[in-house]
């Protein structure tokens, strides 16, 4: 070149994968069960609120199961059944939590109680798909700072309350609501 600031342009071919559909799906689903996470967490507690059930009835219990069924909704869930995705899964959430309710009475007033290992998980589906998509949040949930894994774990799985929340990382009720709602951002765009 003689002085001249002109770029060489060669044709370039790269090739590129395109994801997919089962990847495609994957990661839809992963969003959809990242985005509405909070969503059992309110449930769980509005059925704790209308009901007077026993104290077998644990609201860690209900959460798990409600987890299942917001699982299930995100893999089953269609655009084409012409409702917003938090609208069918929360019926499929409450079904989960309800159930529960249901076998652990049923096996209160029989005498027997129910097994550890049937909390939660009855009727799960698939559990190599359960497995994968606990894979993925646990990945995702890796790649975020600690103070966010932390606001995260503690808000979304705990049940830990804005305030205490703030009070334990000594920070205002707004930087800590703030807080939240990044790192949940944070989390959906690296599902997607």
């Amino acid at each position: 070149m003689t002085g001249s600031n002109k770029l060489l342009r060669l044709p370039c071919r790269v090739a590129v994968a395109s994801p997919s559909a089962a990847e495609i799906a994957r990661a839809r689903r992963d969003s959809y069960v990242l985005a509405n996470l909070p969503l059992v967490s309110v449930i769980a507690r509005t059925l704790r609120k209308r009901h007077h059930w026993p104290p077998c009835i644990d609201f860690e219990d209900l959460r798990g199961a409600g987890y299942v069924g917001l699982v299930k909704a995100a893999g089953r869930y269609t655009r084409a059944f012409n409702v917003p995705f938090p609208s069918y899964a929360q019926h499929r959430i409450k079904g989960e939590m309800l159930e529960l309710v249901r076998r652990k009475q049923l096996h209160e007033s029989s005498g027997e109680p129910l097994p550890k290992q049937d909390i939660g998980d009855h009727h799960a589906g698939d559990p190599v798909e359960a497995i994968d998509i606990t894979r993925r949040v646990v990945s995702i949930l890796r790649r975020l700072s600690p103070t966010d894994r932390a606001a995260l774990m503690a808000y979304y799985l705990d049940g830990a309350t804005y305030r205490t929340l703030s009070a334990g990382m000594g920070i205002s009720l707004a930087a800590c609501s703030k807080l939240v709602h990044e790192a949940l951002i944070k989390a959906r765009d690296l599902a997607a």
